[in-house]
């Protein structure tokens, strides 16, 4: 697993972000236009718009953005534990005696 997915959302979220930016331009001057020709439907069209945008901008590329973190953790936990075993290795020159032998006699 060497590729990650995670920059792909990354890239997401900064492309979710530029429309944001471009709706919030458009919904201000959508409410601008509703303003001057004193229409309340385009003016609320224009406010939807700008809600909109600032949604786009800061609010929705956080869930891409914690799904990339989630998906780098978790590839990060998988490339240092291996398949789930013990990585352990037995010396089998070695020798075990028994604990009453290590203990003196008094």
């Amino acid at each position: 697993m060497t590729n990650s997915v995670a920059p792909s959302f990354r890239k997401l979220a900064l492309i979710i972000q530029a429309i944001g930016v471009l709706e919030i331009i458009g919904g201000i001057i959508t409410f601008f236009v509703g303003l001057f020709g004193q229409e309340e439907v385009i003016i609320g069209v224009g406010i939807a718009v700008i809600v909109s945008g600032i949604a786009c901008t800061w609010f929705f590329p956080l869930f891409f953005i914690a799904i990339a973190e989630a998906l780098e953790y978790l590839k990060f936990i998988s490339d240092n534990t291996g398949s789930g075993t013990a990585k352990t290795t037995v010396n089998s020159n070695s020798t075990t005696k028994p604990v009453s032998e290590d203990i003196p006699e008094i």
